[in-house]
């Protein structure tokens, strides 16, 4: 029975070394991040340890050998074990894993954190001055700590500023927990946070090349008001609040305003400002990205032009128009010239659309596209759809998102739409005079609701950079009330970072300043009751007649 035993003792520990090397072997050779190495080095590190503790089982207390035999013996294995257990944990050392047990994921980097540090490809250098006696800055450190470790571009380094003054006098530090970013002579700096989502945006800051304008039009309307944001923040009590400085402030702003999506486009590393078409003879060179969104008043016939000589020369556009949003008959034929036409319409669902209302169309799935790779589900308060031709030579044009099978249009008052959504005839195409006939015949069908297109300009100059626009038919999505809103905010600022060409990090997920909340369509609602409401309390019924048949 002894020798069974030993002998089992012996293949469990050749298995626990076989398995030690493999991971080993599997992390250096096919591991493709570096997550999946170090989480691999870390079962080499296990499997390692496991192996020296079932090996010192399977030892025999005494052996019949000679003293010298005995001591050389018992020497190589303390030096084996001393030397196996040293080399384990240095590896444990340089590819460190990180564990979070607590239920609230107290000690887990944000979304965000996450994100940047893990698609890093430049060197750059972190360093928080935290403050000694806060627990929350000690907090962050153990967290930054734990994230240093999975990116080996991220050079992290911590000081207390009461132990290190002349460092933090040559930072010019003055608030404690205060971060510096250094990347390629840049420096981004946030003060007075123990936010590992702040820090995160200072990092995507400080990797900027150039900080790029994103310019609002104004003046027909718009929700980006003249003379730039009005808001303030409130504070809201919830666990976040109590675990993060900062973690409770609530944007409180005019629903219809663009303050949050101004907020999100700042912490990226934009600068929003804002452009008169009126007052302008041609768009301002600083502007990399132009947005409209929701004009309740259409352009005049110079302003389209101008716009037109935007995108001749490798303009960056977002137009955001809404059901209501008029539009002029020449900057109409402008669309047209690349295939986009904008129907005089609202888009209604039956299938997708949030809470009960079908005129707030849910899109829970995308084409492939570098803006919607990373959305999970979006949702549009009103929104018009979109009809697209074959493009001209030299441009590429393709939609975003559409509705369901299901859906269905409703014109508005005063106007025709083209029926079923599809391409106008080449009479209808002509500017202002989309027609079609919603007599309560209409089939229901797909609607394109969002398309982008990218290219080289009809008839431009030669030489002329490659234009890339964006057109959605609703702006409500992007405002305070619904930016926030699953991944409304990640749309709208995806769609300016595609039109600026910066699409690095391009998943990282907008601050909001707004409480968390589920979406649910329709669908998931009609899901939810039936199990929870129905299938539930008959199971309960069911199980309960069944014992009680058998113990009749």
């Amino acid at each position: 029975m002894k020798t069974k035993t030993n002998s089992g003792l012996v293949w469990f520990a050749a298995g626990l070394l076989a398995a030690a090397v493999g991971f080993a072997l599997v992390a250096k050779l096919w591991a493709t991040t570096r997550e999946t190495e170090n989480l691999l080095l870390f079962g080499t590190w296990a499997a390692g340890l496991a192996f020296l503790f079932v090996l010192g089982l399977g030892m025999p207390v005494q052996m019949r050998l000679g003293p010298r035999a005995s001591f050389a013996l018992n020497g190589f294995l303390v030096v084996f074990a001393v030397v196996l257990t040293l080399l384990a944990n240095m590896a444990l050392y340089t590819h460190d894993v990180h564990f979070d047990l607590t239920r609230e994921g107290t000690y887990t980097a944000p979304e965000q954190a996450q994100t940047v540090v893990r698609q890093l490809d430049r060197d750059i250098a972190f360093t928080y001055f935290y403050h000694d006696d806060d627990p929350e800055a000690l907090r962050a450190k153990d967290i930054l700590q734990a994230l240093a470790h999975s990116n080996q571009h991220f050079h992290l380094r911590v000081v207390d500023p009461d132990t290190e003054p002349a460092l933090a006098r040559r930072y010019g530090i003055r608030f404690y927990n205060t971060v510096v970013v250094e990347a390629e002579g840049r420096r981004a700096t946030v003060e007075n946070t123990t936010d590992l989502t702040q820090m995160a945006f200072a990092v995507v800051r400080a990797l900027k090349q150039q900080m790029k304008t994103v310019c609002f039009v104004v003046g027909h309307g718009e929700f980006f008001e003249p003379g730039g944001i009005r808001f303030y923040y409130t504070h809201t009590e919830s666990l976040r609040a109590h675990d993060v400085q900062g973690g409770g402030d609530i944007l409180e702003g005019k629903n219809s305003g663009f303050d949050r999506f101004y907020l999100a486009l700042t912490n990226l590393g934009y600068q929003p400002d804002q452009i008169d078409l009126s007052k302008a003879t041609e768009v301002d060179p600083r502007c990399s990205v132009v947005v409209d969104g929701g004009p309740r008043a259409a352009y005049t016939p110079p302003e389209s032009r101008l716009l037109a000589s935007y995108l001749a020369r490798g303009g960056r556009l977002l137009l955001m128009y809404d059901p209501d949003s008029p539009l002029e008959p020449g900057f109409a034929g402008v669309l047209a010239r690349i295939g986009i036409t904008l129907l005089p319409a609202t888009v209604l669902d039956p299938t997708d659309h949030y809470s009960t209302d079908p005129e707030k169309v849910v899109i829970p799935y995308y084409p492939p596209h570098p803006i919607t790779e990373h959305l999970a589900l979006t949702f549009f308060p009103g929104v018009r759809p979109i009809a697209i031709l074959q493009p001209p030579p030299g441009v590429t044009l393709g939609p975003l998102f559409s509705s369901t099978k299901d859906s269905y249009l409703r014109a508005e008052p005063g106007v025709d739409v083209v029926q079923n959504g599809n391409a106008p005839s080449a009479a209808a195409r002509k500017p202002g005079n989309v027609a079609a006939n919603l007599d309560g015949k209409q089939k229901p069908g797909p609607r394109i609701l969002g398309v982008a297109a990218s290219g080289r300009w009809p008839d431009a100059a030669p030489g002329s950079a490659p234009f890339r626009l964006v057109v959605i038919g609703d702006s409500d999505f992007a405002t305070n009330a619904y930016f926030a809103s699953a991944s409304n905010g990640v749309l709208a600022v995806a769609a300016v970072r595609w039109l600026a060409g910066d699409e690095s990090t391009s998943s990282l997920k907008p601050e909001t300043y707004a409480e968390p909340e589920i979406v649910l369509t329709n669908y998931q609602m009609k899901a939810i009751f039936t199990v929870v409401d129905v299938l539930l309390p008959l199971t309960v019924a069911l199980v309960g007649t069944l014992v009680w048949w058998r113990r009749r």
